[in-house]
């Protein structure tokens, strides 16, 4: 099976930081973006590159086993990346939720973070997506 690349384009990133400013990230917005391992980064890379040109402070975090559980389980790994997060203004997850799943969203969001995932081809919040 062929893997679809999205191709870096000036074009593809200044799309993705429009939907970014309309999200309401600006220049003073402090971000995590959630991301992972995978061969195709490419997501990961649009997105922060998109942030970084509208002038917001981006910071990545990938993901590891310990932040990987499938059962949910908390531990101190997803304790701290949690409450880190939650000090951050938007948390672009990279990883079609797969990291955010994990994490403590209740304390995160109350915290007055936005948390926003890729939904096809379009940056929305995390409670849009389960409408």
């Amino acid at each position: 099976m062929k893997r679809k690349f999205m191709e870096i384009t000036w074009d593809v990133i200044d799309s993705h930081a429009y939907q970014f400013r309309n999200i309401g990230v600006g220049a003073d917005a402090d971000v995590v973006v959630l991301g992972d391992h995978s061969l195709q980064p490419s997501l990961r890379d649009v997105a922060r590159l998109a942030l970084q040109s509208i002038g917001a402070s981006v910071v990545e975090v990938l993901s590891t086993s310990a932040l990987n559980q499938a059962n949910g389980d908390r531990n101190i790994a997803t304790e701290l990346v949690s409450s880190s997060v939650a000090s951050s203004d938007y948390v672009i997850d990279c990883t079609k939720s797969k990291l955010t799943q994990n994490l403590d969203l209740d304390s995160i969001q109350r915290s007055g973070t936005q948390i926003i995932i890729e939904d096809k081809n379009t940056w929305i919040s995390i409670g849009e997506a389960s409408k």
